[in-house]
């Protein structure tokens, strides 16, 4: 570990503005992760001899069982792991380590989907203007071709992101219908209906402060409890799924919006607070993303590694067929040796920062810079994929959006929910490919910056969504018979259009296909009946 003079310290504090530095390895109150060898149990530890090992509780996970368990005051907590698994008891043992969000805090061609959300190209109604000023729009989906990518997919309900974080500000109006519902759960009663072991789990779970073995400690309500200037779960769930084309806010990268599709959906599962979560509670959210039908996992948070606990839950999930995504972190904090864990596990896919502006925080004078890797964002041969990840437009708190430079989403936890993002839109349109294919795809969709090939700077490249559907004809628009008017969906508006054009045949200029529902080559009252038949229904529902 390197010691920093107080100095440089407070130089790198007041350049970048980080909410943590490195430092010596946070253990959540001295605790240890313990897997005991067959035929051994807990109790065995008080004969060893070593100084009295507290038990707290045993934690059964789906795979494996643990001992989470209290070093002696005074001890080493790294130093009494290495003593525990010298008595020949234990097949493991390692501190149950703490982690912060990866966050920087501060108070081409072809056709396009242009969604309608208020600061996809604000206040702009032209893409080419929107360039000239990318400071006021969320320049990081045009940066990346998501307009052209759209084209293809905007995200299809049955992907399901798992966004491992702080929890979810629910109101937020932007992101209403983006969450993953447990169908098999009934809201409020108290009962384990869909017996998975977890109450009342509509939506995800809290596992801050969880008891894996009592199934206590725990809550089903995920909500975000930290102030709105900390509310980093709700910044990472609007940059990946806030919904699109809503007339509204900002675009999800993967929020639906064309017709037909209604974005992806979120399981909100809390670990903790922006700088405190622990490796017990990201343990079981990832046995809990796999157990109940997670196909991505977002993890904007990292630190020091977990050791074999947090190893073999990510390997396990890879294993089932999830991918992961972590964020690399921010030079300064978390992995004082290098990438965050658990973004440089083998099975993650580690997300560094782009920028195009010449400074972290983003004025309507900042000024422009080629693109570049981010000076915060952490590098290594670990970095698999970049992303834009400084002032990134976001869902701020409960009603609100980061476009204020004291509230801008920065740092490679921006970054990851846009590669994860796209990793939906990869699922929703190629839904028979693995997580290897998936991955195999997004490492060659990039933009591979300087220096060419794989680097420790960029990875693969900076992600370029377009690139992966370039090969595929994009698909056709859904239709309902009755819909007169295109917009998905029968109803009055439907009687209007076929009234304002009956009469008119194949050929008249004020004629269109959709008006006649029947395809006979004229508008006139057959056109109605099949209004009525589908009366009510939307392509939504096909």
């Amino acid at each position: 570990m390197i010691y920093r003079s107080l100095t440089l310290l407070v130089a790198i504090l007041a350049l970048l503005s980080f909410t943590a530095l490195a430092g010596p390895v946070k253990v959540h109150d001295n605790q240890l992760i313990v897997k005991m060898k067959p035929g051994k149990g807990p109790s065995a530890l008080a004969a060893t001899g070593l100084k009295a090992v507290s038990h707290l509780r045993t934690m059964k996970l789906s795979y494996d069982t643990y001992e989470i368990v209290r070093a002696p005051g005074g001890e080493d907590p790294f130093e009494y792991a290495r003593k525990l698994e010298a008595t020949g008891l234990v097949e493991f043992a390692y501190p149950n380590v703490v982690k912060t969000v990866s966050t920087l805090q501060e108070l081409e061609d072809g056709p396009a989907f242009w969604p309608d959300d208020t600061y996809l190209l604000n206040p702009f109604d032209r893409v080419d203007a929107a360039w000239e000023n990318p400071r006021r729009c969320q320049w990081g989906l045009l940066w990346t071709n998501a307009p052209l990518a759209w084209n293809y997919t905007t995200g299809k309900s049955n992907v399901v992101v798992a966004v491992i974080d702080t929890g979810l500000k629910f109101s937020h109006p932007d992101l209403a219908g983006a969450l993953w519902v447990n169908e098999d759960e009934i809201p409020g009663n108290s009962v384990d209906d869909d017996g998975n072991g977890f109450v009342d789990d509509v939506n995800g779970y809290d596992f801050t402060n969880y008891v894996v073995q009592s199934g206590t400690g725990g809550d089903p309500d995920p909500t975000d409890p930290q102030a709105d200037s900390s509310a980093h779960g709700t910044w990472v769930a609007g940059v990946l799924g806030a919904r699109t084309n809503n007339g509204r806010g900002i675009a999800g990268v993967a929020g639906g919006g064309r017709v037909g599709e209604t974005g992806v959906r979120l399981m909100i599962l809390r670990v903790g607070t922006n700088a405190n979560i622990t490796v017990d509670a990201e343990v079981a959210a990832l046995d809990y993303a796999v157990s109940n039908g997670a196909r991505i996992v977002s993890m904007s948070f990292g630190g020091p590694s977990g050791g074999a606990p947090e190893q073999n839950a990510v390997a396990r999930a890879y294993s089932n067929g999830l991918l992961l995504v972590a964020a690399a972190g921010n030079v300064g904090a978390g992995n004082p040796d290098g990438v965050d864990l658990p973004a440089a596990f083998d099975e993650v896919i580690a997300v560094g920062a782009t920028t195009i502006f010449d400074n972290t925080v983003v004025y309507p004078t900042t000024g422009l810079v080629a693109e570049r890797v981010a000076s915060y964002s952490k590098k290594g041969p670990e970095l698999e994929l970049t992303a834009p990840g400084t002032h990134i437009l976001t869902t701020y708190g409960t009603n609100n959006y980061s476009s204020d430079p004291s509230t801008q989403f920065r740092g490679t936890s921006a970054a990851t929910p846009m590669v994860s993002g796209f990793a939906a839109l990869l699922a929703s349109y190629f839904p028979a490919a693995s997580n290897v294919e998936l991955r195999t795809m997004m490492h060659e969709s990039v933009v591979d910056l300087p220096p060419a090939g794989f680097d420790e700077d960029y990875g693969y490249g900076r992600i370029d969504m377009a690139k992966a559907f370039a090969s595929s004809p994009p698909p056709p628009a859904p239709t309902i018979p009755g819909d007169a008017d295109g917009n998905g969906s029968v109803g009055p508006e439907d009687v209007a259009v076929i009234e304002d054009k009956f009469g008119l045949r194949q050929g008249d200029a004020e004629y269109t296909a959709a008006a006649d529902t029947n395809s006979d080559g004229v508008i006139d009252e057959l056109d109605l009946f099949a209004v009525g038949l589908n009366w009510g229904k939307s392509v939504d529902d096909l």
